[in-house]
């Protein structure tokens, strides 16, 4: 017998302490489906319940920040793509093209290489000609494109920026990078046969084929359909009302209903955006920000721009927009999409006592000069799943300053603040925190500042509960506080320099006489500011003696 159990959204008080109590009242269930849809992230309490009856759950999720989080910790569970994913035909970046269509096709092929973006792919055609027309038709395609135009040899190693012309009463096969000529049986009555090289083209490049069937009689190509689909790779069918000769066309639609159906002019507008830049003005990007932070109020309009650039184009892909004004739509009505977006933006690199120089040099020269404060704060921003607030914890445990210290930890990504709220780290990572945290003191047992399980391991509660995790906006939020240190590595180098200013007026204004600014290696405080340096080019400390 199964307990079904559906979670919607984020779990409030109430809600956490009823789903505790739904998987710990009953043992005699034989496993619990839980599904949890819309749920970004998990408090404490429910994910030690998750770990512990991990064996006997079934969980589906519907966010991938969930979903990966429970992967790391070991537990498994179901993605499951939105509707709006779900109806969209994933493609991943498009490295090969197919063509295929008879010989009334040639004045439409002849229209789609001639408009064709020259961009690091390979073409396939399979015309259905006369044997003694392959040379006319390489030789019209050489004068209007910059593509390299190859009538097909065998065993033909398959380079970028090429176009392969299938010989005549031959079929073209794709294998292993390599192209091979077939003198088997015709398909369809047809060879060369556009469904062997579809079929082979499938299987070769998978979601990354980009196949287009244009006119032509009979049925070749049409049966290819199901092979095509289950590889993942795209369909675009030529309207048949363009066409005198249709058939083939008509036998594909009827193979597959939900393919795309469009005119010539629509397949030469689809590839130009489909294989060219996605976005190419920077002022393109700059409206789109400025348009995010007007209605969901996060400002990314001074990020670096490639960085920016890079992330919004890998999210397009991902949830399958056409161009960069169909994607700028999809995040600015649906929410579901922007939380994608924005997971994007965010990067969380981190390890506890990563770059270990720097923490040694805090325990030896800095610490000892603030050990006659009566209570020491520290600020750690841009905190990401409190890696690094967890290593100030324990380096102020080792100098005997914990108990009369608060670290407050910030960053804009809530659900990377809850999981670094729970302070739970799946096993396989204790060993790269563990050799560097020798690299600082290999006579302590970095051990005892963890409690240990099969799978995973959790930050213990004297160190937990001197860190005060909370949502900030370096941008855009005012100073918090005043502090002695301050953190604020590897964050400042996705800002430019406008922005940074801005941060660093911040930091000024919430680092106390004498207090000290901690910098990531590649980042730098500007002159203006008068801060004494301390350390050396890998170390980025300032003091502030104003």
């Amino acid at each position: 017998m199964a307990l079904k159990i559906l979670i919607e959204g984020n779990l409030n008080t109430k809600d956490i302490k009823s789903l505790h109590l739904q998987l710990n009242a009953d043992s005699s269930h034989s496993y619990i489906d839980i599904e949890f849809k819309d749920t970004e992230y998990l408090p404490y309490q429910i994910v030690k319940d998750l770990l512990t009856l991990k064996n006997k759950l079934e969980i589906t999720t519907t966010k991938k920040t969930l979903y990966m989080y429970l992967l790391k910790l070991g537990i498994n569970n179901d993605y499951k793509y939105k509707q709006h994913f779900q109806n969209t035909q994933y493609i991943q970046n498009v490295k090969a093209i197919a063509i295929g269509g008879s010989a009334g096709s040639v004045s439409c092929l002849i229209e789609l290489i001639k408009t064709l973006p020259f961009v690091d792919i390979s073409i396939f055609v399979t015309l259905h000609i006369l044997p003694d027309r392959d040379s006319l038709l390489s030789k019209i395609l050489k004068g209007i494109t910059n593509y390299n135009v190859l009538d097909v040899e065998d065993k033909l190693v398959i380079k970028e920026h090429t176009i392969y012309i299938a010989k005549p009463n031959k079929h073209m096969l794709i294998k292993n990078n390599c192209i091979y000529l077939s003198d088997e049986e015709a398909v369809d009555f047809s060879r060369p046969s556009i469904s062997v090289m579809f079929d082979s083209l499938a299987r070769e490049y998978k979601n990354s084929l980009l196949s287009i069937l244009l006119c032509g009689y009979g049925k070749d190509g049409s049966s290819s359909m199901p092979t095509l689909k289950k590889h993942k790779s795209e369909i675009i069918l030529q309207n048949p009302d363009e066409c005198e000769a249709k058939d083939m066309l008509l036998h594909a639609i009827r193979k597959s209903e939900d393919t795309q159906v469009l005119n010539l002019k629509n397949i030469q507008s689809y590839l130009d955006l489909k294989l060219s830049p996605l976005i190419s003005m920077e002022s393109d990007i700059k409206d789109f920000l400025q348009k995010i932070y007007d209605i969901y109020g996060y400002d990314y309009r001074n990020y670096e721009l490639k960085s920016i650039k890079r992330r919004i184009e890998f999210i397009s892909l991902q949830v399958n927009a056409n161009d960069f004004s169909q994607f700028k739509q999809m995040v600015l009505k649906d929410k579901n999409i922007f939380n994608e977006l924005k997971a994007a933006f965010s990067v969380n690199l981190t390890e506890f006592f990563r770059n270990t120089e720097v923490f040694k040099k805090i325990y030896d020269e800095i610490l000892p000069s603030l050990k006659d404060l009566k209570y020491l704060r520290i600020w750690c921003a841009g905190c990401s799943r409190g890696d690094e607030p967890y290593s100030v914890a324990i380096l102020l445990k080792r100098a005997g300053l914990l108990e009369h210290a608060q670290i407050y930890a910030t960053d804009i990504n809530e659900t990377i603040l809850n999981e670094a709220i729970n302070g739970i780290y799946p096993l396989e990572l204790f060993n790269t925190f563990n050799e560097n945290y020798n690299k600082f003191d290999s006579n302590d047992d970095f051990k005892q500042y963890f409690n240990f399980n099969e799978k995973y391991f959790e930050v213990n509660k004297e160190i937990k509960e001197k860190v005060l995790f909370f949502k900030h906006n370096l941008v855009t939020d005012a100073s918090i506080n005043e502090f002695n240190i301050i953190f604020c590595r590897n964050v400042l180098i996705y800002f430019d320099s406008d922005l940074k200013e801005k941060v660093f007026e911040v930091m000024n204004q919430s680092l106390s006489k004498d207090g000290f600014l901690v910098l990531g290696e590649s980042e730098a405080i500007p002159k203006r500011f008068n801060y004494e340096r301390i350390g050396n080019k890998k170390i980025k400390i300032y003091k502030n003696n104003i």
